[in-house]
């Protein structure tokens, strides 16, 4: 924290009344990189396709995961923050899940509310892992229908 604050100009002082702990300085940034990629994925879902927002959605996660490659690459940083705050993961799924359910509703699909959720959940569970968008949206395009 003090090369933070110092490479900011600032007492050491001053930033822990912002920021409590290094963790919480570090998952503000990480925090405003995904604000970032997920505002230009949103304001790009208007009057898409559900399978186009769904798709917008994984390349967003996976260049947000790009942003912050050094991060999760460090061991000691993993371990810090592979344990999302309780209630963060159901933030993250309900998130995502808001323009994919716009876009099911627009298409008539019947069950709109739970299957935005659930395709939220696979996006959090299968982009991470690098599994390619192609065989991740063969496994996902019958729960569409025709959205």
């Amino acid at each position: 924290m003090r090369g933070v604050a110092q490479a900011c100009g600032v007492d050491v002082g001053t930033l822990y009344n912002y920021y409590p702990s290094k963790d919480v300085l570090v998952a503000s940034f990480v925090a405003e990189d995904w604000h970032s990629v997920m505002a230009n994925v949103f304001s790009e879902s208007a009057g898409r396709s559900a399978a186009q927002v769904l798709q917008a959605e994984y390349d967003g996660i996976r260049r947000f995961l790009a942003m912050q490659e050094r991060l999760f690459s460090d061991p000691g940083a993993i371990r810090t923050y592979a344990a999302l705050p309780p209630g963060r993961h159901e933030q993250l799924r309900a998130q995502l899940a808001v323009p994919v359910e716009r876009a099911l509703v627009e298409g008539g699909h019947p069950n709109a509310s739970f299957l935005s959720l659930f395709l939220a959940e696979a996006l959090l569970a299968w982009a991470p892992a690098g599994v390619p968008w192609e065989t991740l949206f063969e496994s996902i395009r019958p729960l569409l229908g025709r959205c």
